[in-house]
């Protein structure tokens, strides 16, 4: 499976043309964990220290400067207000009050507000006559004017503003959390003025508040009286109006208003002539119903003229009349003289049929019974027409009754309808006349309780602790000033630690290397010389004209004992393990700005391959400002520029150190007018081919990557690189940006090598403080 090839930050692709292995990625900023923050301040101890003491001593001085008050305080209790006798929910006359759902936070702030009031210091300034003393004559000399006292009080408005607000500023008013205390707090250089002034400003706000409920209840006391004097007029009218409806409708019998309302019962329930004339009527009307309906059935029932019907019903209800005397009741005449005239015909009937058996039917006595019966059937007949026109004109007499009774009835109705009207409106009458005397004699007793409130209504504010004489300064406060000077100083320390730990963006400890960019350390080179920071580590250059080489800073021929040298052992150790098959034979020794240590660092590994055994072969490759034959002390002359520009052998103008013969070096030559085309061309890999002959190891040293872009040119050719770092002094963004810019040849580097490190510093002995041991280093130069 094909390899991916990370693309860097400027979009692209670090995969060299002739390796089919990823680049290795960069890797981002790590995050910072509490080991890490314990170390930045270990770090930056000395900066908190400095901090710190600086806090102190600043809080010392300002202490010490600082000039002496005292502080005196009033503690006084807001009570609760009850309900008064004057609120205006009383005096409305309803259960709920207006007001009274203010918290009680709001009540006590609102008094906070008002003892801190300009009203209230005016008075105070104006009662102890504050204008002609300290601090205030002080203020009105600085404002530029001679005159002081009570006539600068009197005529110069913009002194006593500023009097003012001198006097607030020393007067501080705070609530008691979780009580209903108030503190009154006044801070002066005389300890005696400041307890007068704190217990002045507390009886200003009582007088003040005693004042307001004075005005208040004055204001009362008018409005009551006005309203009662309206009100004693309403009732008169409202009585007068209640009495003139009763005579006008005539009610007599209808309870007062009180009486009715809690007796639940309406004004119709009582005894009244209308009311019992009525129940009259309705009685008389049932009964007058009751006969017309018992006429109209015996007249319904005479139409049949069956006389059997009529006799059959005489004993029934309808046969008796509620009057007691009924058309077919047993005690009418006609009912008997139809009784009698039916058995006279049963009779002959019986006697008919008897004969008609005994004599036949033309017989002169059946003749003659017959004759009998029909005459009896006629009179039958003609005593039921009489019955019937009678009954009819029951009928029509009951009906006239009832309707005669009705139409009474319908009459006292619409009487009882007005009278409930005029009933109602004299039930309102009374209502609005008991409402404007219950009023006026609320607002009549309010009134009267008013007159003597007026003088006597007390406040709600209890002195719990007045102010006294204060007998040590509140002002200035040493120990706590010193503990805050002390705590600012660090805070600032800590955090200037952190700011300028996250704004140091040098690499200065082997994890740094490791864990912003994901690269092994070759080998750790620790300061030759304090004095090196100076001088760049570069050595001073010598004279072209000298011979011998220089061997000032070749620690590991001067110092092959030293902590110096035996690191450059150790970077020549690490070399060789990095490709245990086939040591890289080619090294190139970039960095990725000027004055890193990297030329140092390749003469000096130089030797250490040279002191193995191994033919070295040194060659400037920095063709605009070499430098390799100034720190070796030998004469520039012709060198790697010509032998690319010509046809000059490079074995001619290779020159062996007298020190380490089997150590030999190329010198860069004259400073050609286009280097990177000759570094980047075909001439120079062809060189180098040449040369692995005859050398075991190449190395290069080349110019700064971020400089030149010579250095990614001859990296193309060589066989690993070995960055060069100087350690607290090289960014981590010029590294990342020159590895970048290496593109796919970043595969061929090595390690990073960081140089100058100072062992002696905090972040490194905290770390890897394995230096401190010199016991196993011979001879130091440092």
């Amino acid at each position: 499976m094909a390899a991916s090839y990370p693309s860097n930050e400027e979009g692209f692709s670090d995969r060299n043309e002739d390796d089919d292995r990823p680049v290795r990625p960069l890797a981002d900023r790590r995050e910072m964990h509490l080991l890490d923050a314990l170390f930045v301040l270990r770090k930056k101890l000395a900066l908190i220290i400095f901090c710190g003491s600086l806090g102190l001593l600043l809080a010392l001085l300002a202490t010490w400067m600082m000039q002496i008050r005292y502080s005196s305080t009033v503690i006084i209790q807001i009570h609760r207000e009850g309900g008064s006798a004057l609120s205006l929910g009383d005096l409305a006359g309803i259960g709920s009050q207006i007001g009274m759902g203010d918290e009680t936070s709001t009540e006590l702030l609102t008094d906070e507000t008002v003892i801190g009031n300009e009203d209230i210091a005016i008075k105070v300034i104006e009662s102890l006559s504050l204008a002609g003393r300290e601090p205030f004559v002080s203020l009105k000399r600085a404002q530029g004017s001679k005159d002081s006292g009570p006539a600068a009080w009197e005529n110069d408005l913009e002194f006593r503003d500023r009097a003012v607000r001198l006097f607030q500023s020393r007067l501080r008013v705070s609530l008691v959390k979780g009580t209903r205390l108030i503190t009154v707090t006044y801070t002066d250089e005389d300890p005696q003025q400041a307890a007068a002034v704190a217990n002045a400003v507390v009886e200003a706000y009582l007088i003040e508040v005693t004042q307001q409920r004075y005005n208040a209840t004055s204001k009362t006391s008018r409005w009551l009286t006005e309203q009662i004097s309206d009100l004693k007029t309403k009732v008169s009218e409202s009585q007068n109006k209640v009495n003139a409806f009763r005579q006008k409708v005539g009610i007599v019998g209808v309870p007062p208003v009180a009486d009715a309302q809690h007796s639940g019962q309406s004004a119709l329930e009582y005894d009244h002539v209308e009311l019992d004339r009525l129940a009259d009527l309705n009685r008389q009307l049932t009964a007058a119903e009751v006969a017309r309906i018992s006429s109209e059935a015996i007249y319904h029932l005479t139409e049949s003229q069956n006389p059997d019907l009529f006799l059959g019903i005489e004993s029934s209800q309808i046969g008796s009349n509620p009057s007691g005397a009924s058309l077919l009741s047993s005690a009418s005449q006609d009912i008997g003289l139809l009784r009698q005239l039916r058995t006279q015909q049963g009779q002959l009937k019986l006697e008919l049929a008897s004969s008609m058996l005994k004599y036949g039917q033309k017989n002169p006595v059946i003749v003659g019974i017959q004759t009998q019966l029909t005459e009896l059937d006629h009179q039958m007949a003609e005593e039921m027409r009489r019955i019937g026109i009678q009954a009819k004109n029951n009928f029509d007499l009951a009906a006239g009754m009832e309707n005669s009774i009705r139409q009474s009835v319908d009459k006292e109705k619409d009487k009882i309808a007005q009278l409930n009207n005029s009933a109602d409106q004299l039930l309102m009458l009374q209502q609005e006349e008991a409402s404007n005397r219950s009023l006026y004699e609320s607002l009549y007793g309010k009134l009267e309780a008013a007159s003597v409130l007026a003088g006597a209504q007390s406040s709600n504010v209890t002195i719990v602790n007045p102010a006294r004489v204060p007998s040590r300064p509140s002002r200035p406060k040493s120990a706590q000033n010193l503990a805050l000077g002390l705590l600012a100083g660090l805070a600032i320390g800590v955090f200037g630690a952190f700011v300028s730990n996250y704004r140091d963006d040098a690499i200065s400890t082997p994890d740094d290397v490791s864990s912003f960019f994901g690269y092994s350390i070759l080998g750790l080179i620790p300061l030759f010389d304090r004095r090196a920071k100076l001088k760049g580590a570069l050595g001073s250059p010598g004279a072209d004209s000298q011979t011998t080489t220089d061997t000032s800073q070749a620690w590991v021929l001067r110092s092959p004992k030293s902590a110096s040298a035996e690191s450059y052992r150790q970077i020549r150790t690490a070399i060789l393990l990095s490709r245990p098959s086939k040591p890289p034979q080619v090294l190139l020794f970039v960095s990725a700005l000027s004055g890193d240590g990297k030329t140092t660092s390749c003469f000096n590994l130089g030797f250490a391959f040279g002191l193995q055994g191994s033919r070295v072969l040194l060659i400037d490759a920095d063709l605009r400002r070499p430098s390799l034959h100034s720190v070796l002390n030998i004469h520039n002359g012709e060198g790697l520029s010509q032998c690319l520009s010509s046809e000059l052998d490079p074995r001619s103008v290779i020159r062996p150190l007298p020190e380490l013969p089997n150590v030999s070096v190329l010198t860069a030559g004259p400073i050609p007018p286009a280097p990177s085309e000759l570094l980047g061309s075909k001439r120079f890999v062809n060189l180098l081919e040449s040369l692995k002959s005859e050398f075991d190891f190449i190395f290069i040293d080349a110019p700064p990557i971020l400089m030149v872009t010579d250095a990614v040119l001859v990296a193309q050719s060589t066989d690993g690189i070995v960055f060069i770092v100087r350690a607290g002094v090289t960014r981590r963004a010029f590294v990342r940006r020159a590895l970048e810019l290496l593109g796919g040849s970043r595969n061929k580097l090595l390690g990073i090598v960081l140089n100058a490190l100072d062992v002696h510093s905090t972040e490194y002995r905290t770390n890897y403080g394995y230096y401190g041991d010199q016991k196993y280093y011979g001879d130091s130069h440092e």
